[in-house]
């Protein structure tokens, strides 16, 4: 199978016809820098949630000029029927129906919002958004660190993770650069690329290397090396080690330079803010809650994000994805979206060693990112993170994008009858105006709401921001 190149013949240039996607990657980075632009009252994650919902409802609305085309196989949509029934009985033996179907309606927002971004990518190409991206990931480096050399040069009592603008919590932004590393790395080689473009990329890179000393992240290491690993392994050709030199010498050029950086500052300066390495930060504790929520309720699990639904003290996720889905959809939906994923990553695989030769540098980036994404969600909440989940939703796309033209052309043999046209229509503007529904309620109960009552806190507690419940009760 061979890939035709990022952007279709005809088209004068990748930024010829602006779509949900270019919106898309340009907000990605807007969405935590307008909290420190307009100040408010709301926390950094609250706001990125509204501003999320914001343009999954643009997206939402944008589906309606896109005609639906065939993804999933026979097998595959009898699994996605199981999963969606799975998924709805767990919903309505919930305790709180009302805040597990927000987060169905989330999570529905965001796989339309992915398959809409793949079917303009994969129609108009993703060189503009990749560049986007790495634009965004740049400029907000470049701002971070320049802070950190100018708190570091006057010697500014300042510890590293306040310098980490837009992100209440540093690992909210590790999250993030499991897919905004890569794809900066994959800009910087290809070859469309202008100098700018490589420019841009390389000091992204750069700049990023530089935030993870700040971070001090452990998993996103360790996810980024696993990831590059994998796809060393998967991918052939001398493609995966331009992108490999690509990826791993700026980024560590640009950790040696800000700990530099850090050696030379004077004494009045705070630490770089690491949290512990040798610490597991009550991740075994909130595990072993997660186990026993899923004893409690095996085949349907408790709800959809009701692991946060009791107060626990600690946190609203157990941080690890795998454990969490378990705990919250129960073991059917846990089988049918394993298989699911299991059939997606093998195609994507297929496709990726069978690639053209000049497109091996999105596939090694993809596959990195994929694998980097799936590892942090290991130890970590970026699945459930506003920001995160897009971009996790925009690689998704990605993904989905470069499978779709690496097949070839299918002839159309039957058109849909009319009562199919008719009902796909119907249905998609039901889910738009639930989405905007839900959108419109959700901006009401954040300007005029109290926080709910968290079951099983304290009264003294009740207000109280830690652990992250959203501050009207929905994560």
């Amino acid at each position: 199978m061979l890939l035709p190149p990022a952007d279709t013949a005809g088209r004068i240039s990748p930024w010829a016809s602006l779509q949900a996607a270019h919106l898309t990657a340009a907000a990605l980075w807007l969405i935590p820098l307008l909290h420190a632009l307009a100040p408010s009252s709301f926390s950094a994650h609250d706001l990125s949630r509204l501003l999320q919902l914001v343009l999954l409802a643009c997206t939402a609305l944008s589906a309606l000029r896109h005609k639906a085309r065939p993804l999933l196989r026979l097998r595959e949509k009898l699994l996605c029927h199981g999963l969606l029934i799975s998924i709805a009985i767990s919903t309505l033996l919930a305790d709180d129906r009302l805040s597990a179907s927000r987060e169905i309606s989330l999570l529905c927002a965001l796989c339309l919002a992915a398959l809409v971004w793949a079917r303009e990518m994969e129609q108009h190409g993703w060189t503009s958004v990749l560049r986007l991206a790495a634009l965004g990931t740049a400029s907000y480096g470049l701002l971070v660190v320049g802070i950190a050399v100018v708190a570091l040069l006057s010697g500014a009592p300042v510890a590293g993770w306040e310098m980490l603008i837009g992100f209440d919590n540093p690992r909210f932004l590790n999250h993030v650069q499991t897919v905004s590393i890569p794809l900066a790395a994959l800009v910087a080689i290809q070859s469309d690329s202008t100098r700018f473009w490589r420019a841009v990329a390389g000091f992204a890179t750069f700049s990023n290397g530089a935030l993870l000393f700040i971070c001090q992240g452990r998993s996103i290491a360790v996810a980024l090396v696993l990831g590059l690993a994998a796809a060393m392994l998967l991918m052939r050709g001398s493609e995966r080690w331009r992108y490999a030199l690509s990826l791993s010498v700026p980024l560590m050029l640009g950790a040696i330079f800000m700990a530099a950086m850090w050696k030379l500052a004077p004494a009045s300066v705070g630490g770089v803010g690491s949290d512990g390495f040798a610490t597991v930060h009550s991740r075994d504790f909130l595990l072993l809650r997660a186990w026993e929520m899923f004893k409690q309720s095996p085949w349907f699990g408790v709800g959809p994000m009701h692991f946060a639904h009791v107060y626990n003290g600690k946190a609203a996720h157990p941080h690890n994805v795998y454990i969490q889905f378990l705990a919250e959809f129960g073991v059917i939906a846990t089988g049918f979206a394993a298989l699911l994923a299991w059939k997606g990553l093998g195609r994507c695989a297929t496709c990726f060693r069978s690639i053209a030769a000049d497109q091996r540098p999105l596939a090694v980036a993809l596959c990195t990112s994929t694998v980097a994404v799936l590892v942090d969600a290991l130890f970590s909440g970026n699945f459930v993170m506003p920001v995160s989940q897009l971009w996790i939703a925009i690689l998704i796309a990605l993904l989905i994008a470069v499978y779709r033209r690496s097949q070839p052309p299918r002839e159309i043999v039957a058109t849909s009858s009319p009562w199919k046209v008719r009902l796909n229509i119907f249905i998609q503007l039901v889910f738009i105006v639930a989405t905007l529904a839900l959108t419109g309620i959700s901006a009401f109960e954040a300007f005029t709401c109290d926080p709910l009552v968290l079951p099983g806190a304290d009264p003294a507690v009740w207000r109280y921001v830690a652990p992250r419940f959203w501050s009207h009760g929905w994560f």
